[in-house]
């Protein structure tokens, strides 16, 4: 039984590195709305658990945008009583969406499955993302999405 453990723990460790040194790194943007900041970082693309420790959790969920790129958030994130929210371009999802806690911006995959370069620059993240403080309700939202014009 022992040896089990052992030959398990060797390939879990194997299988590590080998998804380190083969997965592409790629470019993503951390928006945290809590500091009001976007960031951008080397992502190892198809790493999971790289995407928990940016995100701060424990299991997200990836928002498809309509040309293509995913936003990563944390899939409990309305559980844990946020007070912070990433709001994106009503265009861009198909109506207004909050998106709470922070947000990882990748580019679409590839066809092998993995992640590839977030194709946005800082003048997009400025049209097409809002933070909003406080616990959003659907007149606060509306208002807050007016600043768009829309």
């Amino acid at each position: 039984m022992g040896t089990t453990t052992n030959t398990e723990a060797t390939t879990n460790t194997e299988a590590t590195t080998n998804t380190e040194a083969t997965n592409p790194r790629v470019r993503a943007v951390l928006a945290d709305p809590e500091k009001g900041t976007f960031e951008e970082v080397q992502l190892n693309s198809g790493d999971h658990r790289h995407i928990y420790s940016l995100l701060g959790c424990h299991l997200f969920d990836a928002v498809r945008l309509r040309d293509g790129h995913a936003v990563y958030v944390d899939d409990e994130g309305l559980m844990k009583d946020p007070r912070a929210f990433v709001l994106l371009h009503p265009l861009l999802v198909g109506g207004t969406l909050p998106l709470a806690g922070k947000a990882l911006f990748v580019g679409p995959v590839d066809d092998d499955g993995y992640e590839t370069d977030c194709q946005y620059d800082a003048a997009w993240f400025e049209d097409n993302v809002l933070f909003l403080h406080g616990a959003p309700d659907s007149n606060a939202v509306t208002l807050f999405v007016g600043q768009w014009g829309e």
